[in-house]
């Protein structure tokens, strides 16, 4: 039962990571773009859905490892 637990957390927390994750680089390239850069999203069309997960896996993994989960 621990592992199920244990199972649910880490996909809740990888889940939860990436919203936070995907919300502060939305909110960033929307100011750069506020700031006169007409195309700042294409960066984070083409290469952010791998950088999201990526860094939710790892925090993830980090939560997990430091006994937070």
């Amino acid at each position: 039962m621990e592992y199920v637990t244990t199972l649910l957390l880490l996909t809740l927390s990888i889940f939860i990571n990436a919203i936070i994750i995907g919300s502060i680089g939305f909110f960033i390239t929307n100011s750069i773009r506020k700031k006169g850069n007409k195309y700042p999203f294409n960066w984070w069309v083409n290469n952010g859905r791998g950088f999201i997960f990526i860094t939710s896996v790892i925090l993830s993994l980090a939560y997990y490892y430091g006994g937070i989960i």
